[in-house]
């Protein structure tokens, strides 16, 4: 399974063995910082579970739930030390990565492209961080 298409769902179970735990740590330690009166108050309107998680408790955790995909995508960019430990420079086509692009145009000396990866990738979650914070912002208003 080492160089098989199926070789993508292995480095999956690896990112979130590796990540899973403290992912859920955070999580429960935000969910035990959320204050006992609101799921009191909204109790007595007699509303289903499914609607106090929609309209309280993912609007109150919309902070940890971007640092935690802020965190994924950085860790995303980690897995690479465990891809290049299995396959080396050159892993089959459904492991390689940003990472390995980067790393074989710096080989190579070829800083043209490895710029404009760069310049693409810091836009790109420059742009993800620019859209969250207006929603957020948004949100705020309201």
């Amino acid at each position: 399974y080492w160089h098989d298409p199926t070789a993508r769902w292995v480095m999956l179970l690896v990112f979130v063995v590796k990540n899973l735990g403290y992912m859920v740590i955070i999580f429960s330690g935000a969910l035990a910082g959320m204050p006992k009166e609101y799921k009191e108050v909204f109790s007595l309107d007699s509303r289903s579970l499914f609607s106090y998680a929609r309209r309280v408790i993912i609007p109150l955790l919309t902070p940890v739930i971007f640092f935690v995909v802020i965190l994924s995508l950085i860790n995303c960019f980690q897995i690479y030390r465990e891809v290049f430990g299995l396959y080396g420079q050159y892993p089959p086509n459904s492991l390689y990565m940003l990472q390995n692009f980067m790393n074989n145009n710096f080989l190579k000396l070829n800083y043209h492209r490895l710029c404009s990866a760069s310049f693409l990738v810091t836009m790109t979650i420059g742009l993800v961080v620019a859209v969250y914070l207006r929603v957020q912002d948004r949100s705020k208003r309201r």
